[in-house]
């Protein structure tokens, strides 16, 4: 008896959704005793032309699985991805990809730098969580310019995205951070900032 493409499809995405729905839920009940709009924090960019919090730092679970599958059912790729798949993984992988349309798991996704890190499925949310906050007590200003300089130095040769690089760090110059982070450090003494900008 032949399978239609519903019976292969529709449960693997129901699944993956009521997965999804559980994580957003832990995240908004996180957000919510944090008293932070989830919205913000997901549509967040610490500069107009940036990747939203959503696409900077990508966790995976180890018993994640990923593809780009559409390939199977003659469904041509949409939304950008045949755009951002190349500059994560780079060409010969993104083809890879895209064209066998077959799957691979956690561990893969790591090697291809598709995810910058996999940890253990029961501490996926802690990790995160932890993750999350060791970032927001970096720095903002010098944290913000370097995110800056490696997105919009996308394409620009070596010279040019050098001088972004030092055209962004320069807006930083005249805060408190930029002088008393590295006199911290000097003086070996755990170093608060201020967070001006």
């Amino acid at each position: 008896m032949p399978i239609s493409m519903y019976q292969v499809s529709v449960p693997v995405f129901v699944k993956t959704l009521a997965n999804l729905a559980a994580i957003l839920d832990k995240g908004a009940a996180f957000a919510a005793a944090k008293k932070v709009d989830p919205s913000v924090l997901l549509a967040y960019r610490l500069a107009p032309d940036m990747l939203n919090l959503t696409r900077q730092v990508q966790i995976a679970a180890d018993h994640a699985k990923f593809g780009v599958v559409n390939r199977r059912w003659s469904v041509g790729a949409e939304s950008g991805l045949t755009q951002r798949l190349p500059h994560i993984v780079g060409l010969g992988v993104a083809l890879d990809l895209l064209i066998t349309g077959r799957w691979f798991d956690a561990k893969e996704a790591y090697r291809i730098n598709f995810v910058s890190r996999v940890v253990k499925r029961a501490r996926l949310m802690e990790e995160c969580t932890k993750l999350a906050e060791r970032i927001c007590e970096y720095p903002q200003s010098s944290l913000r310019t370097d995110k800056e300089a490696c997105v919009r130095g996308l394409g620009l040769t070596l010279d040019e995205g050098l001088r972004l690089e030092n055209t962004l760090w320069n807006t930083n110059l005249a805060l408190p951070d930029t002088l008393n982070g590295p006199r911290a450090f000097i003086e070996k003494k755990k170093f608060v900032p201020t967070q001006e900008t």
